[in-house]
């Protein structure tokens, strides 16, 4: 039986445990239709992100939700929704939406990453590893999809290879906070073979950039 570490995620606080869950009212279903006049779907889904990093997730929720209203036809609405459920608690919503979204588009590598958030936080690890695995093999420099397996290895205590995917994820992704930070844990969990110096420089990476990770300096004082 794998024993599982609540982890966090790049968007998230430190733990990817369910928090408190909210009753949450599905996107309405629409025909296809052209984004309001003035809205940018590019700028919108940049905005929701960053509210996300900066675990703001009611915020982030409403703006979703706004979105996939003014953005009818832009299939990244509904992920962008269903992650702020995520990490907003509201896990049964998310579940069912990401199940939804998987019936829909099998073969899209955002659903599926989601596919296997959701089953890593309703305690299926094994099949989350499964299926982020899968979007590796398709997708070998999917930033998410290795952060996360990255998280879950290391919750199985396979270091070496969590070490290994979380330096892919950074690779993918330079500007992810929350894989320098796991990167930084990992590194810091070598055992015999502990690399300091690489933890504190996955540290300071993890507090730099737009959105800093909040645990990133006491981390760097722990190392220190």
């Amino acid at each position: 039986m794998v024993r599982r570490l609540g982890f966090v995620v790049a968007v998230a606080a430190a733990s990817c445990g369910p928090g408190p869950r909210r009753p949450s009212p599905p996107v309405a279903e629409h025909p296809d239709a052209a984004p309001a006049p003035g809205f940018d779907p590019a700028a919108s889904a940049a905005q929701i992100r960053t509210l996300l990093r900066g675990q703001k997730y009611d915020q982030a929720l409403a703006a979703a939700r706004a979105h996939v209203e003014a953005a009818l036809d832009d299939d990244a609405g509904p992920l962008l929704v269903a992650e702020a459920l995520l990490l907003a608690g509201s896990t049964d919503d998310a579940v069912a939406m990401i199940e939804g979204l998987a019936a829909e588009r099998p073969d899209d590598v955002d659903v599926q990453t989601l596919v296997g958030w959701s089953l890593e936080r309703t305690g299926r690890v094994d099949e989350a590893s499964e299926a982020l695995r899968a979007v590796v093999e398709k997708d070998p420099t999917h930033p998410r999809a290795l952060r996360l397996l990255g998280m879950i290895r290391r919750a199985q205590f396979e270091i070496p290879e969590s070490v290994a995917l979380l330096v892919r994820a950074t690779a993918a992704d330079p500007l992810d906070a929350e894989a320098w930070f796991q990167l930084g844990i990992a590194q810091n969990e070598l055992g015999d073979n502990k690399k300091p110096e690489a933890a504190l420089v996955a540290y300071l990476r993890a507090a730099e950039g737009p959105t800093p990770h909040p645990k990133a300096v006491s981390k760097q004082a722990h190392v220190l």
